[in-house]
């Protein structure tokens, strides 16, 4: 939060993170010091820095300090504390790339690296990895991010990189610019690999990336034979009704996929017959996002809503899905589901299914959940806040849970 330091007057000073402003507690005007004397003042005290109780560090929106962060780059070398560094809208030079390959190399105690919105191109990220040597640098790194950069054809360079790095968890590439090439070089990542083994990536996000009909054949494949991927976003992709066909196929033989996002993917009836289709015989799917896809209001019901209801009908893992309700024909669709709690044994009380409806013209939303042999257990939770205004969805299981638990 605040870091104390003293000025050349003898003074104590307040640094705080989240401002970078720099206060004097004795608010005399002579009392007020360069703020870059301050900063540098910081950077050679942090560098310092022995304790073991800081386990994450943000540098992001510095990028027009890039002296201190090299300084700062070169004290994290040797430290051992941290384990999560978040370097976003830093810089996109070769300098930074350079010193952070460089502290990558050396510290060995970071597991989570985010490089977010650096506006890296695909040769600036080739000369990171060319600066980073060999996969070995990367061998403690279990979360990366690299959402937001350009990284084009790079992608290619990566997954050459990241296939021998099996050590791998999650991999976020959010609005990379991947295409289909780049989707297919992903599909192949997550592939057995003779030399190297398989896979250990649980978590993918692709969104946002026009993936079309094409990758999506390679990336179900994918999913048909991969044993160790638990979470995927393949939202704001425009693969339509052929892609989600390939994924629901996919998906009646993997048995270890555990959440699936395909928001505004532009699914329609065909899309969500597929899906109800998988959910009749998929044992493992727990949460499901389907919001913003198929918005023909004269065939919500029968296009949308009874394909998922048949599924759901002979589906016995299922406890989250997200839809987007079309104007007017939310009762109807709320009872469609609410048909499904009469399929379930009665003997146990166990939360069986969350359904949360958006309307366009709301921000507020109502949420309900059935119980095995229950069908009026609980109707309203939440009210979602203005950023589901923007179309962004977020849902915390645990918090539904914990809210149902409190009888809200």
């Amino acid at each position: 939060g605040e870091f104390t330091l003293t000025c050349q007057k003898g003074r104590k000073h307040t640094r705080s993170c989240q401002t970078c402003d720099m206060k004097c507690k004795h608010k005399q005007e002579d009392d007020f010091v360069d703020p870059d004397f301050l900063r540098r003042r910081w950077l050679q005290q942090a560098g310092q820095v022995s304790g073991n109780s800081l386990v994450a560090l943000e540098i992001g929106g510095n990028g027009q300090y890039s002296g201190e962060l090299l300084q700062l780059l070169e004290a994290l070398k040797h430290n051992t504390s941290i384990k999560r560094l978040q370097c976003t809208r830093v810089a996109n030079s070769e300098e930074f790339a350079a010193a952070l390959a460089d502290c990558i190399r050396v510290n060995n105690c970071i597991i989570s690296l985010d490089l977010t919105a650096n506006e890296w191109n695909d040769n600036l990220f080739r000369f990171w990895l060319k600066s980073l040597g060999h996969a070995s640098a990367l061998s403690n790194v279990l979360h990366f991010n690299l959402s937001f950069n350009r990284l084009g054809s790079a992608i290619t360079t990566l997954c050459d990189f990241l296939v021998q790095h099996r050590s791998l968890k999650t991999l976020i590439l959010n609005e990379t610019g991947l295409g289909d090439s780049g989707a297919n070089c992903v599909s192949a990542l997550l592939r057995s690999h003779p030399v190297y083994g398989e896979s250990q990536i649980q978590t993918l996000s692709l969104v946002g990336n026009n993936i079309r009909h094409s990758a999506l054949v390679s990336l179900a494949g994918m999913l048909a034979e991969n044993t160790s991927l638990t979470t995927l976003d393949l939202g704001d992709n425009p693969f339509g009704n052929s892609g989600a066909t390939h994924i629901a196929t996919a998906l009646t033989v993997n048995t270890t996929l555990l959440d699936l996002s395909l928001r505004r993917c532009g699914m329609q009836m065909d899309g969500f017959r597929a899906i109800g289709t998988m959910l009749s015989k998929n044992s493992s799917l727990r949460h499901l996002n389907l919001v913003d896809n198929f918005h023909a209001s004269h065939w919500w019901m029968e296009g949308a809503v009874m394909p998922l209801v048949q599924g759901l009908k002979c589906n016995r893992s299922l406890t989250l899905l997200c839809l987007t309700s079309v104007e007017g024909h939310f009762k109807e669709t709320k009872e469609a589901f609410e048909t499904c709690s009469g399929w379930y044994t009665p003997a146990s009380a166990e939360l069986k299914l969350q359904l949360v409806m958006l309307t366009e013209q709301q921000s507020s939303s109502t949420s309900w959940c059935l119980l095995r042999g229950k069908q009026d257990v609980l109707l309203h939770l939440f009210q979602f806040i203005e950023e589901f205004k923007r179309r962004t969805f977020i849902v915390n299981p645990s918090l539904v849970t914990a809210a149902c638990s409190c009888n809200h």
